[in-house]
């Protein structure tokens, strides 16, 4: 029994260790994606109010466009003015609830410098609960050795001196976040900044988000690096197995010409 719940401990060890990307990482890769999209003005946290939509209007104006049908002048001045009271709503969806869109480098930094201090430092006794009204047992033991284990490699990683964010994923992450979340409204660091608590609450709602669908975000994706090395030793597998290929259409290129001299020196000989 004992072998068995060291198995257990050891798995779920490593099932945090083994994550990629860590958390710094996926940072790094926040990071360049709010910049990337700043650069090409597109939307950072992507909302149903946020993303642009055909109106029935629309529709209906491409239709008779596809038709070749006219339209009244008065029905053609009533559309006009919908499309324009709509890309108004988009443009002031995007100034309240985008304002990452904006935020000046500087800024972006403090808030991902803030989170990943807040999760290299963050207390694992805040984690601590009771027993939900309508949590099984079994699903409360189960966190409390998901707990443990954090536990464990977190004093680990302490032991040795190392962050947390240079080793653990989204595991770790997802369980400290909704903590982190009011440390950074309450961070004198952040306040120090002067940033508008609009621009803390959209970065908040972009990280969320992506930890939402951690398995499809680019975020939590592997790194592009790792990617593309991964790539290159394909590609460096490949090129051995051809070159392999080709010497040995050389090496037989060879047999064929020694045997067609051999031939040709016994024809001779017979002559």
């Amino acid at each position: 029994m004992a072998n068995k719940d060291e198995d257990v401990r050891v798995g779920d060890a490593m099932a945090l260790l083994g994550q990629q990307p860590t958390i710094s990482e996926a940072f790094k890769t926040f990071l360049s994606m709010v910049l990337a999209q700043q650069h090409s003005q597109t939307p950072v946290v992507a909302t149903s109010s946020s993303v642009p939509r055909r109106s029935s209007a629309q529709d209906d104006q491409q239709q008779q466009q596809n038709t070749g049908d006219a339209q009244p002048a008065e029905s053609q001045q009533q559309q006009q003015q919908q499309q324009q009271q709509e890309r108004q709503q988009q443009e002031h969806v995007g100034v309240k609830e985008m304002p990452l869109s904006r935020a000046s480098l500087p800024h972006l930094q403090v808030l991902i410098r803030e989170t990943l201090r807040g999760c290299s430092s963050f207390d694992l006794a805040r984690l601590q609960r009771v027993q939900g009204k309508d949590e099984t047992g079994s699903a409360f033991l189960d966190s409390l050795g998901r707990l443990r284990a954090v536990q464990h490699v977190c004093q680990l990683l302490e032991n040795k001196q190392q962050r947390r964010t240079r080793w653990l994923g989204s595991k770790y992450f997802e369980l400290v976040w909704p903590l982190i979340q009011e440390d950074l409204r309450e961070s004198e660091a952040i306040a120090s900044a002067a940033m508008q608590p609009e621009l803390v609450d959209a970065y908040i709602a972009a990280v969320t988000a992506a930890l939402a669908d951690a398995e499809k975000s680019a975020m939590w994706s592997p790194s592009l690096e790792a990617h593309l090395q991964e790539q290159a030793q394909k590609r460096r597998e490949q090129a051995a197995a051809l070159a392999t290929e080709v010497a040995q259409m050389a090496l037989d290129a060879d047999d064929d010409d020694d045997d067609a001299d051999e031939g040709e020196g016994g024809e001779d000989g017979r002559a």
